[in-house]
């Protein structure tokens, strides 16, 4: 799994170099890593991609590291959301 994560993460370096706003937007990331290096063209494709988890998990480390850099009010909305992703659902544990 290692020489797996280190490909993912070799491609999204390329890609956010090529696409810089795919920084700043998962979706757009996950989408144009499929069509990039999976050969994704229509959505039955979806199926042999890489899994999305896989891709922001790599960036997410990335960018922990400094690899790569994304503005600040993203990674501010991003700590918000995550935030209130975490205090939504310990609450429904408890």
């Amino acid at each position: 799994m290692g020489r797996k994560m280190d490909t993912v993460k070799h491609n999204i370096k390329l890609l956010v170099k090529k696409f810089p706003d795919s920084k700043n937007n998962y979706n757009m990331l996950i989408v144009l890593y499929w069509q990039h290096f999976d050969g994704y063209q229509h959505i039955s494709d979806i199926a042999h991609t890489t899994p999305s988890e896989s891709i922001t998990r790599a960036f997410r480390e990335l960018v922990r590291k400094g690899e790569i850099a994304v503005n600040q009010q993203t990674l501010k909305i991003r700590r918000n959301n995550e935030r209130k992703y975490r205090l939504r659902y310990q609450k429904e544990r408890c």
